[in-house]
């Protein structure tokens, strides 16, 4: 009789060898959704005490530490400020556009619409939501295409930041083992704050704060709730809905529509909900050139990196420089 440790590996095989066939024999992940929510179910509960203990030990041998999600620092813009405070330039680290925030720096809006399209059960779920894989199986199964996803915004957070975006049942296991660790680890609000500083918006932007200032030139806590159901709807296809793409108008204002649609009635009826009835997806052209300032004034440029390595610190501010001064062009 095979011991624990190979009744799982043998186990996790045959849920494998189920996802590929029904891969060919599905036009949709759905199933392997659910493939993958009665495997946790049968890996991690099925048995009980130990065998399940010796299970749970097997997917999490090789898993990155959860706690590394605050150790992991974040790529950010390094500001150049004047003396005076005033901000002459950004400079932008790896072809990152990121400033994080805290969480009562990102609007209320923004924060419900991405709740509302992204993991409605996100303050009830324990890290996997399996009423809605079970409901997104059954969606894709009905219509022979991915109607809808599946992971909930711990599990999108996991994907992102700990394990990539590698295609296999055995990392969906793994996502789901560390989503349920995080969920532990965390509070929902610390959650919810990595994931808003995390996600990718297009046009490098990553996070709410700089998606915000990328296509609307103002701070995250003050969008609206057009602007948030715009900005909620992007994470899910940058490229498909990319503001800036005029053949995308049609696809990002039914996008916002359904972001408004899923939110509760409140929003919805309220005056600045209305508000979708307007040509409210088009960003600012303040914005763009924002975005496209690639140039940094005269004095900026003789700037040196933090103790003359080469690199700029994530996230450091350099004052001092005089003020007014890098508003010159040319040289110095």
């Amino acid at each position: 009789m095979p011991d624990k440790r190979e009744f799982a590996r043998r186990a996790a095989v045959r849920v494998l060898t189920i996802a590929r066939i029904s891969r060919h024999r599905r036009n949709g992940r759905g199933i392997r959704f659910l493939i993958v929510a009665l495997s946790v179910l049968s890996l991690l509960a099925v048995g009980g005490g130990a065998e399940a203990y010796d299970r749970y030990q097997y997917y999490t041998r090789d898993l990155p530490d959860p706690q590394s999600l605050t150790a992991k620092e974040l790529a950010q813009a390094t500001k150049i400020y004047d003396r005076n405070g005033t901000l002459l330039y950004v400079k932008h680290t790896s072809g990152v556009i990121r400033t994080v925030v805290p969480l009562s720096a990102i609007s209320s809006h923004l924060i419900e619409a991405t709740i509302a399209i992204e993991d409605r059960q996100f303050y009830t779920h324990n890290g996997i939501d399996f009423r809605r894989i079970i409901g997104a199986a059954i969606a894709d199964l009905t219509h022979q295409r991915v109607e809808q996803g599946a992971s909930t915004i711990t599990q999108q957070l996991v994907k992102s930041v700990l394990l990539g975006n590698e295609q296999s049942i055995d990392r969906k296991i793994k996502e789901a083992v560390l989503a349920l660790e995080i969920e532990r680890r965390y509070s929902k609000n610390e959650i919810l704050t990595l994931y808003l500083n995390q996600i990718f918006f297009g046009h490098q932007a990553y996070g709410a704060e700089a998606a915000a200032q990328t296509y609307f030139a103002k701070p995250a806590k003050n969008l609206d709730i057009a602007e948030a159901a715009m900005l909620a709807g992007i994470p899910n296809a940058p490229s498909e809905f990319d503001p800036y793409n005029a053949e995308a108008a049609i696809a990002i204002r039914h996008r916002q529509e359904l972001v408004l649609d899923a939110q509760p009635a409140r929003v919805r009826h309220s005056p600045q909900g209305a508000a979708r009835l307007q040509e409210r997806h088009r960003p600012g052209g303040r914005a763009r050139a924002l975005v496209c300032r690639l140039r940094p004034p005269g004095p900026v440029r003789h700037v040196r990196p933090w103790g003359g390595r080469g690199r700029w610190p994530s996230g450091h501010h350099h004052p001092g420089l005089p003020a007014g001064e890098g508003r010159r062009g040319g040289r110095p």
